[in-house]
């Protein structure tokens, strides 16, 4: 599995592996997804699937959940200080900066 990189991105996986291979499983997801082990694409949310082998009839299903998570909104508050006089080195800026994914970078070009 992996998670949303960014806030309201589309990049999430989920991928399922099944033991012991060649048996026949069958995926159901509860959503308009194709049948299939490897989805992405994905929005952060909750996504449940059922497993069926193929001798369903001494087996029960497995129903589970996977939550894909997101980082919080990228939000970027400033406050800058003007240059007293003409040539001065007096002005300043000040952010503050939450969300997204530490560590932040900054330039100023």
């Amino acid at each position: 599995m992996e998670n949303v990189s960014c806030f309201g991105a589309s990049d999430g996986v989920i991928e399922i592996h099944i033991f012991p291979i060649g048996t026949a499983y069958f995926i159901s997801w509860h959503t308009v997804i194709p049948d299939t082990n490897y989805i992405d694409s994905l929005f952060a949310g909750e996504y449940i699937y059922t497993i069926v082998d193929s001798n369903a009839s001494t087996c029960p299903p497995i129903v589970d959940t996977i939550i894909i998570q997101e980082p919080d909104e990228l939000i970027i508050q400033g406050s800058l200080a003007h240059v007293l006089c003409k040539g001065d080195n007096t002005g300043e800026i000040h952010l503050t900066i939450t969300g997204g994914i530490a560590p932040y970078e900054y330039s100023i070009d």
